[in-house]
């Protein structure tokens, strides 16, 4: 699977289900995030892969989604 991909996927499904154990959308949205930067952070260590702006950009559209998802089922 593409790593844009996974990085979407990734973060609408932790917002999803944060969403779901606090009812807090706010929570959700900063946990969902926070996993993506997290996992930049990580990157940019000595041997790791490389912080990458794009990466968390798709992290951001995967929160977005899943949040209009949320609001959209009222």
């Amino acid at each position: 699977m593409n790593d844009k991909i996974e990085h979407f996927v990734g973060c609408a499904f932790i917002t999803w289900l944060v969403f779901f154990v606090t009812g807090s959308l706010m929570i959700a949205a900063v946990m969902g995030m926070g996993v993506g930067i997290a996992k930049e952070v990580y990157d940019s260590r000595k041997g790791g892969s490389g912080f990458d702006v794009w990466d968390l950009f798709a992290d951001l559209l995967g929160v977005i989604f899943s949040a209009g998802i949320i609001l959209a089922m009222g």
